[in-house]
This record gives structure tokens, C-alpha cells and sequence, in this order.
């Protein structure tokens, strides 16, 4: 194996991992979104939570929580 043909499979194998993770960056852009969505629901129900019972708190606790 000469020095060409040695930096030729390396270049190659570069050019393979790059287009891979193209192709991930690609479907995280496309599937992440959904996932990212199904996620800031869950949290919102608990920020729900959360504001209510500062709601009924006394005023010095809720100026001391937010």
C-alpha cells in the first residue's frame, strides 16, 4: 500500500463519516422538531401546576419564588 493509495481510503472514509452525519443533521431536522414539541407540552402541565399554587401563596412568598 503506497502513501497515495493510504491517504485516498482515509479521504474516503472521511467523505463517508461527513455524508453520514449530514444525513443525521438532516433527519434531526426533520424528526426532532416533533419531539421537541411532545416535550414543552409535559412541561407546561407542571408549569401550570406550579403557578397556580403561587397564586394562592402568600405575596412575600410569591415575591420570594419569582
Amino acid at each position: 500500500m503506497g502513501v497515495d493509495q493510504y491517504f485516498g481510503t482515509i479521504i474516503l472514509i472521511l467523505e463517508g463519516l461527513a455524508l453520514i452525519a449530514i444525513f443525521l443533521v438532516f433527519l434531526y431536522m426533520i424528526y426532532g422538531e416533533k419531539e421537541e414539541a411532545v416535550r414543552s407540552t409535559r412541561v407546561t402541565v407542571p408549569m401550570k401546576i406550579l403557578s397556580s399554587s403561587l397564586y394562592f401563596s402568600p405575596p412575600a412568598l410569591q415575591s420570594f419564588l419569582i
